[in-house]
């Protein structure tokens, strides 16, 4: 955004958080900064405030912004867009002027509840295309012409790679003993400090893995991924790139996902909350007393590597997945819906 022009009056890359308690701990900055944010909106009285994703933190300003009519709310990427069922929508639609959505039912549950709703299509078409020759992408990359190529990604979060990547190079190193010409890329995350540094060296020791710092690339190369569950999984899912999926977390994490989530849906991966089934494996504690093993990761894609037909079976669910993410254009989409209300 800053090489874009925008001016930042903050920097939100560290504002993630994963599970409750490290919400909880970042609660009192974000509050703070949230104040800071409605000072400026206030002082420079702008024609229109973008808020883009992050939920809780932005329905929030939604709820100032609108009750103190400081400025017209686009909110793009609504909270629980993904959600293929309805919820409190009418809560929405009352502190935001317009919602551009990824997901078209979504749209339509927005609308309904008098919403002012319009399906964009999700911006991973954007950005990530299937790779026509990817022999020539291997070439042009430097990366393993003739074997098999699995990419690692164990997330974007500090705290999701602390957890997930010591399991997926047990997983990788357990596919490497049955398939020993495959090659493996690892996808590496230097703003994870001294965390991605344990691993990278971990990586190292291998012997078999190459680093990789963008990960369009590594879902556009590889044949397979080991990925962390979010969306990173839109994104292999748009390149059509088979994948086993991961999650993992604090006990607190996984009490909610065990008592919670799990009653109310039957998946976690976007991919299968889309269609609606399991199209992709999905590795996960089962109980908050249990963690997942890269042995149980490395089974799962085993299955599928050694077995052509359920790749391929694999790749078709991916294009229907593809079809409900629409057509490329999406930030353009985006910007003019902005225009038209500035």
């Amino acid at each position: 955004m800053r090489a874009a022009g925008a001016e930042l009056l903050t920097d939100s890359i560290n504002w993630g958080a994963m599970g409750v308690p490290e919400a909880v701990r970042k609660y009192f900055p974000l509050w703070l900064r949230s104040k800071g944010l409605l000072r400026e909106v206030r002082r420079r009285k702008p024609a229109v405030c973008v808020l883009v994703d992050f939920g809780f933190f932005n329905t929030t300003m939604a709820r100032h912004l609108t009750r103190g009519r400081l400025a017209p709310v686009f909110f793009y990427f609504p909270p629980g867009s993904w959600r293929q069922e309805p919820r409190d929508w009418p809560g929405l639609a009352a502190i935001t002027d317009r919602i551009a959505t990824p997901f078209a039912r979504n749209a339509e549950f927005l609308k309904a509840s008098g919403a002012d709703a319009h399906w964009v299509g999700h911006p991973v078409v954007d950005t990530l295309e299937p790779v026509e020759n990817r022999g020539q992408l291997r070439r042009e990359l430097g990366l393993p012409q003739d074997s098999p190529l699995i990419g690692v990604l164990p997330g974007s979060r500090i705290a999701e790679r602390r957890i997930l990547g010591p399991v997926l190079l047990e997983a990788a190193q357990r596919i490497k003993a049955v398939l020993p010409t495959a090659s493996f890329l690892w996808s590496s995350f230097p703003a994870a400090g001294a965390v991605e540094e344990k691993l990278a060296q971990q990586a190292q020791a291998l012997g078999f893995f190459q680093p990789v710092s963008e990960s369009h690339d590594i879902l556009r190369a590889s044949d397979f991924v080991l990925v962390a569950m979010g969306t990173a999984t839109l994104e292999t899912a748009a390149a059509l790139t088979p994948m086993v999926t991961c999650y993992d977390g604090s006990r607190p994490a996984k009490w909610i996902a065990a008592r919670i989530l799990r009653q109310q849906q039957s998946f976690y991966a976007m991919p299968n909350l889309l269609l609606g089934r399991g199209a992709v494996p999905e590795v996960v504690p089962q109980s908050p007393d249990e963690s997942i093993t890269g042995e149980v990761v490395a089974a799962e894609a085993l299955r599928l590597l050694q077995d052509p037909a359920a790749l391929e079976a694999v790749r078709e669910d991916l294009r229907q997945v593809r079809c409900l993410l629409g057509e490329p254009g999406v930030a353009g989409r985006v910007a003019d819906l902005i225009v038209e209300m500035v």
